[in-house]
């Protein structure tokens, strides 16, 4: 898996929080922002249109519902604000911060990477895992707890991404 940021999300980083940890001030010219991309990979679609970011938001809430946790509480453990894990949850187009995807795999015991590329942080040229994530997806409903169906297709998500290493 390629780790490379997107252009967007160094740009929304530079204009959303620029004291964060990059601390460069001004947004970069695009031959900057450039560096930022592989070479060869097209520039990442929108989050929001990715079945990636629908996975992630989904992922993390069943695996909150499996432990029986309220947003309130797994956001106590991971230590973000409760605020930003319901956006998680709930908005596609929500922006996760690495920190918080690293504190999430860390809780959950998740690779590092799946979840980077799934939140949107991340490109990466994996087909299967792109699939894998829109089915994962397609098969969730939000109920108040988990149904068989939706238990066995978390169940099957989380064993292959702790699994997948691309090639």
């Amino acid at each position: 898996m390629k780790m490379h940021i997107s252009k967007e999300r160094f740009r929304h980083f530079m204009m959303e929080d620029p004291d964060g940890p990059s601390e460069v001030g001004s947004v970069p010219s695009s031959d900057i922002l450039n560096l930022f991309v592989a070479r060869g990979t097209s520039e990442p679609s929108n989050p929001a249109q990715r079945g990636e970011s629908l996975a992630f938001g989904t992922l993390i809430q069943l695996l909150r519902r499996r432990e029986g946790l309220t947003s309130d509480v797994l956001a106590k453990l991971v230590e973000i604000d409760v605020t930003e894990l319901l956006e998680i949850e709930r908005n596609v187009s929500f922006a996760v911060k690495p920190r918080t995807v690293h504190q999430l795999a860390k809780h959950f015991r998740l690779p590092q990477k799946q979840l980077m590329y799934l939140a949107g942080v991340t490109i990466s040229e994996d087909r299967r895992l792109y699939e894998e994530a829109v089915k994962f997806a397609a098969r969730s409903e939000n109920l108040s707890s988990l149904n068989e169906q939706e238990l066995r297709s978390l169940n099957d998500f989380v064993q292959f991404l702790s699994q997948h290493d691309e090639d």
